[in-house]
């Protein structure tokens, strides 16, 4: 299930693309959003090769039929108006950017608490109140059509099955797909036999792999409250804060996909537009790479053939994948992690 402007902008391609099947059409929407994002990397960040590979690194999504480039030019276009203070704009394009799928609503928190100072001197709480509630303002009118052509009980079915209560294992190359796969090996009376010695993605997933959903909101408790004392914030921090908050999303929150990563790989795109360094470079390179690679094992190029049903010394070769993936994001986040903590000297 899928925000309300998911819909609009699938059935507004379905007319644009008339002459294809709605398939291809909806692929040509997500061509024609992944071309709106290149313009704007090209010719409003001024960095004409970013905005290559930000859509090349995006084509195997559009490809396999996932929607997730439909989110991107609101997520683009909404850290480019924070970083130019114009915050109202900011506010309605992430706004839209959350009305596409649920995802981006997962660092909100963070960019509220950009414009949010705690301190344990005087005074104890900073905020622009005015600017805070024009925003707010900004956002509620965004919604305001959606809630009153859909109403408020579908969104909020959207939310609560997208971020709050999955019913169902993960289906990408994270921490809970190892955990998923011991599982399935020594208590497959609980869970459910690995199939042909692999894991597989199943409903109803075991009571131990819960707990790794409340190491995502610990995390998510600690980013939020890390930003917030913070003193020296910019966009630049900021963005850095959502790339770790999400990226542990992916690794241990429960029903994560295959394609949920690429919300963090374009994060790292906007980063490296606004902080052009090798080492960002090199983490856009990282992301883009894990990134297709999830989406690349389970469905290849076609979308039919996958080749996650290999084996190494007897371990699956997803769960390989899993196990570097894991300690290399986690590598990557401790390093953004130790260039904010510099930032504050």
């Amino acid at each position: 299930m899928y925000p309300p402007l998911s819909t609009i902008l699938m059935y507004i391609g379905s007319r644009i693309f008339f002459i294809f099947e709605n398939a291809q059409a909806i692929r040509g929407m997500d061509l024609l959003m992944l071309l709106v994002c290149g313009l704007w990397i090209i010719y409003k960040y001024n960095k004409p090769e970013y905005g290559f590979w930000m859509i090349i690194s995006c084509l195997l999504s559009v490809h396999l039929g996932f929607i997730d480039a439909l989110v991107f030019p609101f997520l683009i276009i909404a850290f480019y108006f924070l970083q130019k203070e114009r915050y109202c704009l900011f506010a309605v394009f992430f706004t839209l950017c959350c009305c596409v799928k649920m995802q981006p609503l997962i660092i909100a928190p963070i960019l509220v608490c950009y414009f949010i100072t705690l301190s344990i001197k005087k005074p104890y709480f900073i905020a622009p109140i005015k600017r805070i509630l024009q925003m707010g303002i900004c956002a509620i009118l965004t919604l305001t059509p959606f809630f009153l052509i859909y109403g408020i009980e579908p969104i909020m079915k959207c939310i609560r099955s997208g971020l709050i209560a999955p019913g169902f294992s993960p289906n990408g190359l994270n921490f809970i797909w190892i955990v998923q796969y011991f599982l399935e090996m020594y208590f497959p009376d609980k869970t459910m036999p690995l199939t042909n010695g692999l894991p597989e993605i199943y409903w109803g997933p075991h009571g131990v792999m819960h707990i790794f959903n409340y190491v995502f909101w610990f995390i998510f408790i600690a980013l939020v409250i890390f930003t917030l004392l913070i003193k020296h914030k910019t966009p630049i921090i900021i963005l850095k804060i959502c790339i770790i908050e999400y990226t542990f999303y992916f690794l241990f929150k429960l029903a994560v996909h295959e394609n949920h990563l690429i919300l963090a790989m374009v994060l790292t795109a906007i980063l490296l537009c606004l902080e052009d360094t090798m080492i960002n470079r090199w983490i856009f390179m990282v992301y883009a790479f894990i990134t297709n690679m999830n989406m690349y094992l389970f469905y290849g190029i076609t979308g039919i053939t996958y080749f996650h049903n290999l084996s190494v010394a007897n371990i699956p070769n997803s769960v390989i994948l899993a196990s570097a993936n894991t300690v290399v994001l986690l590598g990557v986040n401790l390093l953004l992690f130790i260039s904010i903590l510099k930032d504050q000297r």
